[in-house]
């Protein structure tokens, strides 16, 4: 809950709190879940290994992020350009991610009730790692 000075790294954002995960594909398909419970803020999603980590940016797919988020107030958006808004009956406490790249599509699933939130499809061209961010 404290604001902590770190060494600048050129894998790190330095001014928000996303982070990529190590491992990263360039090929196939894949399927995660991310618990967000009760969280009022988050986004999560894939972007690509290349993306812009410093100074201002738009999360979107034409900066290489394919991105859902639940933001403050309690509105959920595809992070598109400009963002989509995203009208679900009921609060996912688990977010299902399907991926795959060859077929360029990255899926979003509640997955209590199975209900499909959105899909990007995109031609990827970057190895592609999921991305976490607390909001």
């Amino acid at each position: 809950d404290k604001l902590q000075e770190v060494p600048d790294n050129p894998r790190r954002f330095d001014r928000v709190a996303n982070v990529l995960a190590k491992e990263s594909f360039s090929s196939g398909r894949c399927y995660w879940e991310v618990e967000v419970g009760e969280k009022v803020e988050w986004t999560l999603g894939v972007a690509r290994q290349s993306i812009n980590r410093k100074g201002k940016f738009t999360v979107c797919p034409a900066n290489g992020f394919w991105t859902l988020s639940l933001k403050a107030g309690g509105q959920y958006v595809s992070n598109t350009s400009p963002v989509s808004f995203v009208a679900l009956e009921h609060r996912p406490r688990k977010v299902g991610v399907f991926f795959d790249y060859t077929e360029g599509r990255v899926s979003f699933y509640c997955t209590e009730s199975g209900v499909h939130i959105h899909t990007f499809t995109e031609k990827f061209n970057d190895r592609i790692h999921p991305l976490f961010s607390p909001g």
